[in-house]
């Protein structure tokens, strides 16, 4: 049987990078850095100026020439929006306790991710514990707050790997699979109760302060301090077609201004600065662009910004 490919998109991922991302996108007022293992390549190198433009620190996210850097292809049907990963574990493979030193850091928060995923970390050491477990008391020792998240795989053990991490952890975020593996039950994604149960029980194995199960009908989390909290799925609407790119043509003569002084110019972008596109949404065109709508197809609206028809 052969499907058919429709598109293809290139960008980094994994949870540590995307909660990176998504707090500079956020404008966090709190250093950031990454810690990690890339290859010596071309991908590793753009992940490390990804990180650089977005004020992301990256000195203890290393190189090496062993290995080339992690991927994954993530394949999504359109109908459905189901989504399967086939996933080269490469440089991340290597990533080990040694190479992070929390006292070279001004981080008050840990967060490790994916637990069955790094080979090193996932292993075990003499002393019958993860070398992430080891990782993860060595940042409570230095006074940072952990916070673990798992993938779920097939790992043969699952179970024991997660709960050598688990008395080191202040914060597990996992899925209704994970949980399920690691307490050796079924758990019902839709069904709160069971969530909630599921994360009372994921807490009395350790976990310092909170443990959240999430799914796709909405996450349950329970805190030492004995809050039960469930919050059902949000409503979003469907996205029926992508929207259309912005038309890579120069602005109008009229704009003579130089407007990345006052639109929120995407700080990767590589265009002239003359012909950058805006971060939407644009909260408004600066007095001096009052004439681009006859030349630039805008399409303007008070209430979603201004976007390219």
């Amino acid at each position: 049987m052969l499907a058919s490919i429709l598109g293809q998109t290139q960008a980094n991922g994994g949870g540590p990078y995307n909660v990176l991302k998504d707090l500079a996108a956020m404008g966090a007022t709190f250093p950031l850095a990454a810690a990690g293992m890339v290859g010596e390549d071309d991908n590793g190198r753009w992940i490390r100026e990804d990180c650089r433009v977005h004020g992301i620190n990256t000195a203890q996210l290393h190189a090496t020439k062993e290995r080339a850097t992690s991927y994954t292809d993530a394949m999504t049907v359109a109908g459905t929006g189901r989504r399967t990963f086939f996933h080269q574990r490469g440089a991340n493979a290597l990533f080990d306790v040694p190479h992070v030193d929390f006292r070279n850091s001004s981080a008050r928060i840990f967060h490790l991710g994916y637990l069955m995923l790094l080979d090193t970390l996932d292993s075990f050491a003499p002393d019958g514990r993860t070398h992430a477990s080891h990782l993860l008391e060595q940042a409570l020792l230095a006074g940072l707050e952990t916070s673990v998240d798992m993938v779920s795989t097939e790992h043969p053990q699952f179970r024991e790997i997660a709960l050598s991490a688990l008395p080191y952890t202040h914060h597990l975020m996992l899925n209704e699979v994970e949980a399920a593996r690691v307490l050796h039950r079924s758990i019902p994604a839709d069904q709160p109760a069971a969530l909630l149960s599921a994360a009372s029980d994921l807490l009395g194995l350790g976990v310092r302060q909170s443990v959240t199960v999430h799914t796709e009908h909405g996450c349950a989390s329970v805190t030492i301090t004995g809050e039960k909290l469930h919050q059902p799925p949000c409503s979003s609407p469907r996205v029926t077609a992508r929207e259309p790119p912005v038309p890579a043509m120069p602005l109008p003569p009229v704009c003579s201004m130089d407007c990345t002084s006052i639109f929120p110019w995407p700080s990767d972008c590589n265009w002239p600065s003359a012909r950058r596109r805006p971060r939407w949404p644009i909260p408004h065109l600066p007095p001096g662009c009052a004439r681009c709508p006859s030349a630039w197809p805008w399409r303007l609206s008070s209430g979603s910004g201004n976007r390219p028809v």
